[in-house]
């Protein structure tokens, strides 16, 4: 009895010195070059691999094809040589014509064990059978030199990730993404592409506006210098983060930019980095650049207003400096945020706001943040008219004080110009757009009443009244010649 509980007691005892010795999965962190070609050396970095020569086996697997297996010239623990075989050439795509095709192959390690899944696409080679443009030549390839003579050159078993010239090996940042090499392996990151996780914002850019955004609450004065310490935090939150390909669209800084509109124009500044004169544009913060001369508030001075006349200043809410919002990227007189979310991105911004005042009775296109002259006339923006009745695009965008409340008695002001760069009708129904008279059935738009005699309200006069007489009103400021 007493030994029969003792057999009992030792088939109940989990496995532990047998779970202990199974040897650890190779997993994948970087593979390089992306772009390579037959006969090539392959460097794929991870970890539990199986150090010495020929002990470990790679698989190339073209989706829908049979996989290939490839032993491994050389490996440690963490990393893997190996030259891509004359074999995987059947296995290229081919065109039409039978030729082959730059193909992606998928990546799985055997070594004691084998990889659980093979390499996402971020981390598969894309092989050719000849030389590329980001491909080593191979050993005995022959090329015509300057003389016209031809010569055979040997192989370089050190690749160029970023093609400038100075192998991997000598080069600190493979992927000029302004983060080191060893900084990316640290983080996770792909030490041969400077978008890991392919959401179009490069590594570096993503990495320090996680610095800007995730400081520590404190009292500093010296804002936008972060707290110290201010760290990133390289995973799928809510940071600006090289390792979540989803995060493009946030507005983490709330500066009303999204973030890949952010990097977009950082990115179109020559000397673009990241030191603080670099960060042209970061989605850690609302204020990206600083005027250190401004003691009062964080952000760049604002240039002279319009034509001498401070009503056209791009400070919109009058603080005396301009955040990442009310800066003029593309010096058209009007402000980031106005034609990135606001007054000039399109109809459906006036519509929604405005939700009592029907839209014109078809669209008109908005204006390009990135291009002064969105479309190509010759006229700024700001001084363009996108509903062609002449009021500039700048003038149309304030309404300015309400003359009804929200009960819809008066308040009394009666200065503000009723207005909309989507409608011609608006400031002046006598505009040279304006359609003449109103349709016999369908939506009347502003600033005709409806069909119940209803106006639309809150409305916001040009004299005090809704419809104005026949000549043209005077402009707040004058236009030239």
């Amino acid at each position: 009895m007493i030994a029969l509980a003792v057999v009992a007691v030792a088939a109940a005892l989990p496995p532990a010195s047998a779970s202990a010795a199974r040897p650890a999965v190779p997993t994948v962190s970087n593979v390089a070059p992306l772009n390579l070609g037959i006969g090539d050396t392959l460097t794929i970095t991870g970890r539990n691999f199986r150090a010495g020569a020929n002990r470990n086996t790679v698989v190339f697997k073209r989706d829908g094809q049979r996989a290939v297996f490839v032993r491994a010239e050389e490996a440690t623990a963490t990393r893997i040589r190996l030259k891509v075989p004359d074999k995987l050439s059947q296995y290229l795509s081919r065109r039409s014509d039978g030729t082959a095709r730059p193909t992606r192959f998928r990546l799985r390690v055997l070594a004691a064990r084998f990889g659980r899944t093979f390499t996402a696409t971020r981390l598969s080679p894309v092989v050719s059978a000849a030389v590329s443009g980001s491909a080593t030549p191979t050993t005995g390839t022959t090329i015509r030199n300057g003389s016209g003579r031809t010569e055979t050159i040997a192989a370089s078993t050190d690749p160029d990730c970023d093609g400038d010239g100075v192998p991997n090996s000598l080069d600190p940042d493979d992927d000029n993404d302004f983060l080191s090499d060893v900084l990316e392996i640290s983080l996770k990151l792909n030490t041969c592409s400077n978008d890991t996780d392919g959401d179009g914002m490069q590594d570096g850019w993503e990495y320090q506006s996680a610095i800007d955004l995730n400081n520590p609450g404190c009292n500093n004065p010296a804002y936008p210098t972060p707290c110290t310490p201010a760290t990133p935090y390289p995973w799928k939150v809510s940071y600006p983060n090289p390792l979540d390909g989803g995060d493009a669209g946030y507005d983490f800084d709330g500066d009303w930019i999204p973030a890949w509109q952010e990097h977009q124009a950082w990115m179109r500044h020559s000397g673009h980095d990241l030191s603080m004169a670099g960060m042209w544009y970061s989605d850690g913060l609302q204020a990206s650049q600083d005027d250190p001369s401004i003691t009062s508030c964080v952000g760049l001075a604002p240039p002279a207003p319009l034509l001498g006349n401070s009503s056209y200043s791009l400070d919109r809410d009058g603080d005396g400096c301009l955040n990442d919002n009310e800066r003029d990227e593309d010096n058209d007189y009007l402000t980031n945020g106005e034609e990135l979310s606001s007054a000039l991105s399109s109809i459906g911004w006036w519509s929604s706001v405005y939700d009592t005042e029907n839209a014109f009775r078809y669209s008109f296109t908005g204006t390009n943040w990135l291009d002064g002259d969105t479309d190509g006339d010759g006229v700024l923006d700001g001084l363009d008219d996108q509903d062609h009745d002449d009021f500039w695009n700048v003038e149309e965008i304030e309404r300015g004080s309400a003359s009804v409340d929200s009960s819809g008695g008066s308040t009394g002001v009666t200065t503000g110009l009723w207005v909309n760069p989507f409608n011609p009708c608006l400031p002046w129904t006598g505009s040279r757009t304006c359609p003449i008279g109103v349709p016999a059935s369908g939506t009347i738009w502003a600033p005709f009443p409806d069909r119940q005699g209803r106006l639309p309200q809150p409305r916001w006069p040009l004299w005090g009244t809704a419809a104005w007489p026949s000549g043209l009103p005077t402009h707040p400021i004058s236009r030239p010649s």
